[in-house]
């Protein structure tokens, strides 16, 4: 594994309880849900494009899109039959476009627009709840995504991207709430089905481990134990949902993957997600086992800096001594780094009788990490 793909990871790690706070750790993020970009636009309308004119340079131009539907309007710009919009677009009766614009001293801001080749995207966005916001109850936010879930096998392609990724912009815990109301029908036809895109085989692998039964269980151990080069990359998910069906034997299950020196690296990083996600949708519930793995991914080389830094963004301080003794085994500077962040924050006395120790032996070390967390460039 490259050194630069090693450091993103521990940047995600390290950011992702502020900025990814609410963002499903078992599922790929695709980027944000037109709900969002609604919320966020002052206007958003629907329509073709009726005439175009090309200018002289045969680059630059304008177009006018009539407006068929409003997704979203603003009084200051009142009701608006068409919008002019700065390029040059070819009509084609076929394709109709989502425009979403801001206003600037008075005048209309086109900024994003995105092309279909249906109408049914505005009865989609017009039913579809409102994009929450940060004072809306967990509980709340998580049945919002029930219409979403509709879509997510939904014909039109668009439309079932979008409801994915409402639901990889939800928070783990509002995952797991709604997680039981869902078909598990759908889920189980979805997850075998060839044709459903690889990076949400492990959403629904989750969502069937909780709205299945006991027979589902022996599906997705299945697909855990032999799995295949689609399902290979859904290890996080299908453990996850197992362990809603059968608690004691996922968790067992999870450490044999990471003690499972055979397991590559992307897999133990799965175990990662995983223990994510069960910190943010059950951290009481769960924290017993979650210690309990932890203390077996820091015994692992190739994934141990990881685990040190989800440990301090936790603030788990309870595997203090194992996480030193990561440090005593460590050649690699980005896991001296890791630890040396651990000790740094942690409170536990045996930790500040380390970092004195490491004052001494690597000074440069110490002080740049406390500069770095405290938001100082480092010294070269």
């Amino acid at each position: 594994m490259s050194s630069m793909f090693r450091v993103l990871l521990i940047c995600l790690a390290l950011t992702g309880a502020a900025t990814l706070s609410r963002a499903c750790d078992l599922c790929i993020q695709a980027g944000q849900p037109l709900s969002r970009e609604v919320k966020d636009a002052r206007l958003v309308v629907f329509g073709p494009i009726a005439n175009a004119k090309l200018g002289a340079d045969g680059i630059s131009g304008t177009s006018e899109l009539r407006v068929d539907a409003t997704i979203k309007s603003d009084p200051q710009l009142g009701e608006l039959k068409s919008i002019t919009l700065p390029h040059f677009v070819p009509p084609d009766p076929k394709v109709k476009y989502l425009i979403f614009a801001d206003a600037r001293r008075g005048q209309l801001d086109p900024y994003r627009g995105i092309p279909f080749n249906s109408d049914r995207v505005v009865r989609y966005l017009k039913d579809s709840p409102e994009f929450p916001d940060d004072k809306t109850p967990p509980e709340k936010r998580a049945q919002r995504l029930l219409y979403y879930f509709k879509y997510l096998n939904d014909p039109e392609p668009d439309l079932a991207l979008d409801a994915f990724k409402e639901w990889a912009s939800a928070g783990n815990r509002e995952v797991g709430l709604v997680a039981p109301q869902v078909s598990a029908d759908d889920l189980r036809q979805w997850l075998m089905n060839p044709k459903t895109p690889a990076n949400r085989l492990s959403l629904y692998a989750f969502l069937l481990g909780s709205a299945g039964k006991d027979s589902d269980a022996e599906l997705l151990r299945r697909l855990i134990v032999a799995p295949d080069e689609r399902t290979g990359s859904a290890l996080d998910g299908l453990l996850a949902g197992y362990i809603r069906l059968r608690p004691e034997e996922g968790w067992k299950l999870t450490e044999d993957v990471i003690t499972d020196p055979k397991r590559p690296f992307t897999q133990k990083h799965a175990i990662l997600r995983l223990l994510r996600f069960y910190h943010g949708y059950q951290p009481s519930e769960t924290r017993a086992q979650i210690v309990k793995c932890s203390a077996l991914m820091l015994q692992q080389p190739d994934v141990h800096d990881l685990m040190v830094d989800q440990l301090h963004a936790w603030k788990i301080w309870d595997l203090t001594d194992q996480v030193i003794a990561v440090y005593a085994k460590a050649d690699a500077p980005i896991t001296k780094r890791a630890v040396c962040r651990y000790l740094v924050l942690c409170p536990q006395p045996q930790a500040k009788k380390f970092l004195e120790q490491l004052r001494q032996m690597e000074p440069k070390l110490v002080r740049d990490v406390e500069e770095y967390l405290r938001g100082e460039p480092m010294q070269q």
